[in-house]
């Protein structure tokens, strides 16, 4: 998926986009509408990271 592609499909509401970098990271700016979730926490409790997630979208996650 290219990005366009994924932001099409976010301005559609037909997936959500996830910020997989540190919260300190995220604070200082993100894609607009994006979700936090750290990397570190999925590993370190991937149920709990998916419990987090919205259900019935498309994931897209990024880091820069």
């Amino acid at each position: 998926m290219t990005a366009l592609d994924a932001f099409k499909r976010v301005q559609a509401g037909k997936a959500i986009l996830y910020d997989t970098r540190g919260a300190e990271y995220f604070a200082a700016g993100h894609a607009q509408g994006a979700i936090s979730l750290p990397v570190a926490d999925i590993e370190r409790d991937p149920t709990d990271a998916r419990r987090r997630m919205v259900s019935g979208k498309l994931a897209v996650f990024y880091c820069t």
